[in-house]
């Protein structure tokens, strides 16, 4: 698995928060992009249609710097699906994704399955509403190969450290089965069909999947079907990395709160948690936070789904 936190220039550079705290609405996020990505002319690119899918139009392009890639623009007006789950929800579902999320979906994808799809820029679309709405515009190397069998992509998924995701926990049929999760990295990988791998003489290649950092009730769903218990150490050393990295004041407490509102879960354990850990990265005494970790991570555990 590749080194998911690291910096992504085609990302990292819009001001968003990487923690994905506070995004800005999704009117604001088209002009955010607009303002940043280049319009691209996609006559310019000489393009040749190779495919329709869900979510892209796929090319060829003649032009000698892409004439090994495969360029994909998405669709007018959709930038894919997300995978979700509201507070009550016992199964997960889906939404459609934003402009933000789906740029965050090309640049962890790069860095989880080690692929190198760069972004390009954006081209303007009219959607179904007959609004002007930016495409994104990206490009992948062309790998020649065979749809490999669903064993193999599940072998593949279990080497970088993840784990099937039951198919009874997915509401929607056509992903139902697909996804996997990483606990140790807090990772989301769906849509891993045949569809979306190629195999090739070195092994097996990602075309497109979904990767997303679940938060809230969809990793508290997500742990409790793999089995997965709160690990109180490893959250502990996330508070001590709040407070090696972050100045005392009010931001502290916030990204505490933050931290363990992601976990889901319970609120009444949550809410005597949060406390505990507020606490602990203002630097007051406290002598709570590890029986308010093992209750809350006993009640999350127990909780029926």
């Amino acid at each position: 698995m590749g080194a998911e936190d690291g910096r992504s220039p085609e990302t990292d550079a819009y001001g968003w928060p990487q923690d994905e705290s506070s995004p800005p609405s999704s009117a604001a996020e088209v002009k955010i992009v607009s303002s940043i990505l280049p319009e691209i002319e996609l006559r310019g690119l000489e393009l040749t249609p190779l495919a329709t899918g869900q979510e892209h139009f796929v090319y060829t392009s003649t032009l000698p710097k892409r004439v090994d890639q495969v360029i994909k623009v998405t669709r007018p007006g959709g930038y894919g699906l997300i995978m979700e789950a509201k507070p009550g929800d016992r199964v997960i579902g889906w939404r459609r994704a934003t402009i933000r999320e789906y740029l965050q979906r090309v640049r962890r994808q790069n860095r989880v399955l080690d692929d190198t799809a760069e972004v390009l820029g954006t081209t303007l679309q009219r959607n179904e509403h007959g609004a002007t709405v930016p495409g994104i515009v990206t490009a992948q190397p062309f790998r020649s190969g065979t749809p490999p069998p669903q064993d193999e992509i599940h072998a593949y998924m279990q080497a970088l450290g993840f784990s099937h995701v039951p198919g009874r926990m997915i509401s929607l049929k056509y992903l139902s089965g697909f996804s996997f999760y990483s606990g140790a990295h807090n990772l989301l990988v769906s849509d891993c069909r045949s569809a979306n791998f190629v195999k090739t003489a070195s092994g097996l290649d990602v075309i497109d999947v979904i990767v997303q950092r679940p938060a809230g009730q969809l990793r508290q769903l997500l742990r409790q079907s793999l089995g997965l218990r709160l690990d109180g150490e490893q959250f502990k050393k996330q508070l001590d990395q709040i407070i090696e990295k972050s100045a005392p004041g009010r931001n502290r407490s916030i990204q505490a709160a933050k931290l363990v509102e992601d976990l889901g879960g319970p609120p009444d354990t949550l809410t005597k948690l949060r406390v505990a850990a507020v606490h602990y990265v203002r630097g007051e005494a406290n002598h709570s936070l590890d029986a308010r970790i093992e209750a809350h991570a006993e009640a999350a555990f127990s909780q029926p789904i």
